[in-house]
C-alpha cells in the first residue's frame, strides 16, 4: 500500500492495482531514516525529501539523485530504506538492480495461487 500511495502522491494517474507478495533478501542495504547515517553522508532530511519531479527540464540532479547513481555505480550497495513522503511512518525500499547479483541479493514475486514468480537478478 505504501508503494501505491507513493506512486499517487506524486499526480501519476490512478490505475487498476494488484499487490502481490515480494520477497527481499538483501545484502548491503543503507538506512537513511538513521540520523548517524545522515551525518556520515553529510545529509539532511530536507535534502532526502526534496521532490525531484519539480526539477526543469536540463536542471542538474537533486542531491538524492546523485546519491543514488553514485551508490548504483559503487556496485557494493544494493539499496536505500527511506522514510515514505506519502505515508508518514512507513519505508519504502529502493533497489539498485544492477547491484543484486554482485552481492548476492535477490527482490523475487512469489505468489503461487496466481501462479506469479519472477526473480531479480
Amino acid at each position: 500500500m505504501t508503494c501505491l500511495q507513493e506512486v499517487q502522491a506524486f499526480g501519476f494517474p490512478s490505475s487498476s492495482v494488484t499487490i502481490v507478495p515480494v520477497e527481499v533478501d538483501p545484502k548491503a542495504v543503507v538506512d537513511l531514516r538513521d540520523p548517524n547515517v545522515r551525518a556520515t553522508l553529510q545529509l539532511t532530511v530536507k535534502e532526502l525529501e526534496f521532490n525531484f519531479r519539480t526539477l526543469g527540464v536540463g536542471s542538474s540532479p537533486a542531491l538524492a539523485q546523485e546519491l543514488g547513481e553514485t551508490a548504483a555505480a559503487s556496485g557494493s550497495i544494493d539499496g536505500f530504506l527511506y522514510e515514505s513522503l506519502a505515508l508518514r511512518g512507513k519505508t519504502n525500499l529502493a533497489v539498485f538492480e544492477s547491484n543484486l547479483s554482485p552481492l548476492g541479493s535477490s527482490v523475487a514475486v512469489n505468489d503461487p495461487k496466481n501462479n506469479l514468480f519472477e526473480k531479480l537478478p
